[in-house]
């Protein structure tokens, strides 16, 4: 049997902020590609802003988008850190600044800006159960369902490549996006997708009927042998995911085209 299981993993690198762009930055200090940076360069950082930015700024004139420039700018000082660190430590909890995206409260409103570079959302592999890595893509916007289509189908090209399961953590949505889009009569009309096991168990409800039908690993008796055991490892996407985040230090700075030819030569030593 032919099987292969697909998760994602929080590793990400420098990207053009326009959604789903794929071209490569010329530094990873600019925040959109050469074919976007004239259209975009001048523009306040706020999302849904078309407005000219002030010189010197990054936003507009309006006064609730250059408070959210201020509280940015704060809040990359050292003090508001060393502060934000020490109060969370007296909580007992751990301080992390923000990410890509920063929102800001201005009186009952939140602003929502990029202010800082973008990066991609996530790394999606595809593994078989032996740990072998079959295949790796990177997500720009979101880890999708269309894009997980896109991605098994660039991966398995043909009916005949095709594995005969598939594992995902949310196999009942893919089952139902493939049915809405046609695909269950062509290259999947001999590939089951149950979800892998530890998701069923712990993050699927036992009330959902159409889950508990189509994507119960459970409901597959050839994937038990005689004592019950699974023959499959569900979690080795999971667990290989565990050995790429170790580089998410490594990768941090890299441009795509550095970051692309590390991980790419990590994963052929692996293989």
């Amino acid at each position: 049997m032919h099987a292969a299981v697909s998760d994602g993993t929080a590793l990400r690198c420098f990207c053009c902020a326009v959604p789903n762009c794929c071209s490569p930055l010329s530094s990873q200090h600019q925040h959109w590609c050469s074919e976007h940076t004239a259209s975009f360069a001048n523009l306040c950082v706020i999302d849904g802003c078309t407005t000219p930015r002030e010189p010197s700024h990054q936003t507009c004139s309006v006064a609730t988008h250059q408070a959210a420039e201020d509280a940015h700018s704060a809040c990359q000082q050292a003090f508001f850190q060393l502060s934000a660190q020490a109060e969370a430590f007296e909580k007992g909890e751990y301080y992390y600044s923000k990410g890509d995206t920063d929102t800001h409260k201005t009186g009952t409103n939140q602003v929502k800006g990029r202010f800082t570079c973008n990066r991609t959302h996530n790394e999606q592999i595809i593994v078989h159960p032996c740990g072998m890595i079959v295949s790796r893509e990177t997500f720009y916007n979101s880890e999708s369902l269309a894009a997980v289509w896109e991605f098994v189908k660039k991966t398995f090209p043909t009916l005949e490549l095709m594995p005969k399961y598939f594992f995902y953590d949310i196999n009942c949505n893919l089952w139902a996006y493939l049915k809405a889009a046609g695909d269950l009569d062509s290259n999947w009309q001999y590939t089951a997708t149950p979800v892998d096991v530890f998701h069923h168990a712990n993050k699927h409800k036992v009330t959902n009927t159409y889950c508990q039908r189509h994507c119960n690993p459970a409901t597959f008796p050839e994937l038990t042998d005689a004592q019950g055991n699974w023959i499959f490892n569900t979690s080795i996407a999971k667990q290989t995911n565990v050995w790429l985040g170790k580089f998410k230090a490594v990768v941090h700075d890299m441009e795509a085209v550095c970051y692309d030819f590390f991980l790419d030569e990590m994963i052929k030593h692996k293989n």
